[in-house]
């Protein structure tokens, strides 16, 4: 059995006397806080992609604005057997929404579980369903694939699907969707064009051990632009308000500012740190926050921490 995205493929059945959504439906689509996808598809965001992720001791959060990177960073994990999670939407051929979470647990493997009650054309095949997997494929094009799973199933994800729902609000809102930089530039039609708000796109290592280096890539944009020469401050702090280490430098011609740190010694222990992100380029202003841990192996000298 093929779970199929956006592509139509093995085990999809064409039902040519499809009924799309009534006006009443569509109403009540958006009264639950949906987004009416196609003439046929209603998408509410599944629950439990809200819900507190405490069932296991997670290292990574895959989930990223953009699909490739996550995609990427959800093999990273499982090449390297680290403890992982990715949530995603796959659309059925009709533009019916089915949801997907991935947990990459401490026997590396992927543990899937899949809702595909929304599935209008599912037939008796629907509910929540549980897999396990092993391997990841990255196509450039539109798909990644997660597959050798349990009773013969493979999952495609589209890249760009995961921004679909977005991307009909605003064409709803009378917005421009960017593509590169995964948000909505809305323009006021009754007058000049209103500038996009500051953005902050921030990559680094979630875990980071002492003695080596935490690298972490500072984008600046409005709306599809880089912003060149913005002024970048960083300051490191703990949960204790303690400033540990502070940057600053102007964003290059992509909008990009990058900062080195190698982790001291003198961390004995595993330890949060906070990074505050505070940018301006002389319009206006905004701060991130960017969360890391920094940790020591135990039997090491000068290290507090356990072992299992």
């Amino acid at each position: 059995m093929i779970i199929i995205g956006i592509i139509l493929g093995v085990g999809v059945l064409l039902i040519l006397s499809i009924n799309a959504l009534s006006d009443i439906r569509k109403q009540e689509c958006i009264a639950d806080g949906g987004v009416v996808i196609g003439p046929f598809s209603c998408v509410i965001s599944h629950a439990d992609y809200d819900a507190p992720l405490t069932r296991y001791d997670l290292k990574k959060d895959c989930n990223s604005i953009d699909g490739r990177t996550e995609a990427q960073c959800f093999k990273d994990a499982l090449e390297s057997c680290t403890i992982a999670i990715t949530n995603d939407v796959i659309y059925t051929i009709e533009g019916d929404a089915m949801y997907l979470e991935g947990i990459i647990q401490e026997d590396c493997k992927i543990h899937i579980t899949f809702d595909n009650s929304g599935d209008n054309f599912g037939g008796s095949d629907k509910g929540i369903q549980n897999y396990i997997c092993d391997r990841i494929e990255l196509q450039e094009k539109h798909i990644w694939i997660i597959d050798n799973c349990t009773g013969e199933t493979e999952f495609q994800i589209n890249y760009e699907a995961q921004d679909y729902a977005s991307q009909e609000k605003c064409t709803n809102l009378g917005g421009e969707w960017s593509y590169e930089f995964h948000n909505c530039v809305v323009l006021d039609t009754n007058s000049e064009a209103v500038t996009p708000p500051l953005q902050i796109k921030v990559v680094g290592e979630n875990q980071v051990r002492r003695g080596t280096t935490q690298s972490i890539e500072i984008q600046v944009v409005r709306g599809s632009s880089p912003i060149e020469g913005a002024r970048v401050f960083i300051d490191i702090e703990d949960y204790g308000e303690d400033l540990i280490k502070e940057f600053d430098g102007y964003t290059n011609s992509e909008g990009y500012f990058v900062f080195s740190w190698e982790i001291p010694q003198s961390f004995d222990d595993v330890e949060t740190l906070l990074a505050f992100i505070d940018v301006t380029d002389g319009i206006s202003s905004k701060t991130e926050l960017f969360k890391f841990q920094v940790y020591c192996l135990p039997g090491e000298k000068n290290c507090k921490a356990e072992g299992n």
